[in-house]
């Protein structure tokens, strides 16, 4: 196999692996929006969610896992992936409810029947979303800190 064979594998399984993950990250979003807006259905669509969200975590860890051979690799890898959503959702509490709106209504005809929601969500969810951001911080580290512990 030539080195540039080996390098498109190497970063197909990556990418391949770390999407399956972070897409399993990204269900704790929907989870979340699920229990404050929708709670008397929750039970049904959270455990639903939670399946998927698990089953897509696993699968990405399991995917590195097997093609590292590697539990510290894998550990690294997954911290370092948890990051992403945790650096990209403070990054996000930095803007403004006036550029959202702004956003919003450029993009959508009538906003004003749209708006109600979107401020609902706003005030409901993004503290809820302040604690997912903890936790993929915690996680994240948590993992980065396990891989440096692990010997294999």
């Amino acid at each position: 196999m030539t080195m540039t064979v080996s390098l498109i594998k190497h970063f197909a399984v990556l990418a391949f692996a770390n999407f399956l993950y972070l897409t399993g990250l990204a269900f704790l979003v929907p989870l979340s929006i699920v229990f404050v807006f929708l709670p008397f259905v929750a039970s049904g669509a959270f455990a639903t969610l939670a399946v998927i969200a698990g089953a897509l975590v696993t699968a990405g860890a399991g995917i590195l896992y097997l093609y590292t051979g590697s539990r510290r690799k894998t550990l690294f890898i997954l911290g370092r992936t948890t990051l992403i959503p945790a650096v990209f959702s403070i990054v996000l509490s930095f803007v403004n409810e006036q550029l959202i709106f702004s956003t919003v209504a450029f993009y959508v005809e009538d906003f004003q029947r749209v708006k109600p929601i979107l401020e609902s969500y706003l005030e409901q969810s993004v503290p809820h979303g302040a604690y997912l951001t903890v936790g993929y911080v915690a996680i994240g580290v948590l993992l980065l800190w396990l891989a440096q512990r692990t010997r294999t």
